[in-house]
């Protein structure tokens, strides 16, 4: 049986998986757009688009820039935000308690 604790963390992404998730991406396909990425990346954990957005305008970064030319300190700093709008969201629905 999973416990309460458990379910939270299969339903929302840590920020360190996040970040797992935007470097392997960086890698394997370093041509493609932020934007592209990000859009590819909220719908393989079932967020929207809008809180994806959100994270990118906070952090600044322009969304055609290509994956590649971001630095380390940029995709952390964007699965932090990333982490933190999806919690957001989760939270505003009422999945996390």
């Amino acid at each position: 049986m999973m416990t309460r604790k458990a379910a939270r963390r299969f339903r929302s992404p840590t920020s360190a998986a996040i970040l797992a998730q935007l470097t392997q991406r960086q890698y394997l396909a370093p041509h493609k757009p932020t934007g592209d990425v990000l859009t590819a990346l909220a719908a393989g954990y079932g967020q929207t688009i809008c809180s994806v957005r959100a994270a990118v305008t906070e952090s600044g970064l322009d969304p055609l820039r290509v994956i590649g030319r971001c630095t380390r300190a940029e995709l952390e700093l964007l699965s932090r935000l990333i982490h933190r709008t999806f919690r957001a969201a989760a939270l505003a629905a009422g999945a996390i308690v």
